[in-house]
């Protein structure tokens, strides 16, 4: 007997494109295969392809993309000196550690958080050539020290990112 549960993802699938249950062949055939089709699975998966990739295979559980990421409202914060400095806001990658520090209790790693912050532009300007359209407002994000939250929509932000970064996977 199938479930109500079988049956709406069997439908899904149908109509989704490529099936989640795919021959041996496929992924022997990948030169890279990426679990998760959420935000990072789908970052990961451009940057094979821009790496050189021929065939990246992008394997996901459920039966939409996206994961957490899709349903996030949430802002992007970064060291932004394009939109920052208009708006006479003061920042950088190393007063962007020392407050992601002090708001995490000083508990998380202060290499990670260096590296973050170090390449917050980066990731910033890398989502945007690859789709994702930011607003030209700064805002100071919950529990942040300074306005450097970025977002594309205050509604669907994550819904956006993920969408863009899927518009060019497919593309690639």
């Amino acid at each position: 007997m199938i479930t109500r549960r079988q049956l709406f993802a069997g439908i899904l699938g149908l109509t989704a494109g490529p099936s989640w249950c795919q021959p041996q062949e496929t992924l022997a055939a990948a030169d890279v295969i990426v679990v998760g089709a959420g935000l990072a699975g789908l970052s990961a998966a451009v940057s094979a392809r821009e790496a050189g990739a021929r065939r990246v295979l992008i394997l996901e559980k459920d039966v939409m993309i996206g994961g957490h990421s899709i349903m996030s409202s949430g802002y992007f914060n970064a060291v932004d000196p394009k939109r920052q400095k208009p708006l006479g806001i003061i920042d950088s990658p190393a007063l962007m550690e020392k407050q992601s520090l002090q708001v995490g209790g000083d508990t998380a790693s202060p290499i990670l958080m260096r590296r973050l912050a170090e390449s917050s532009s980066e990731v910033l300007q890398w989502l945007e050539a690859h789709g994702v359209h930011w607003s030209d407002q700064v805002f100071e994000s919950y529990s942040s020290f300074q306005r450097r939250g970025h977002i594309s929509s205050p509604v669907r932000a994550g819904y956006d990112y993920v969408m863009a970064l899927l518009e060019c996977a497919r593309r690639l």
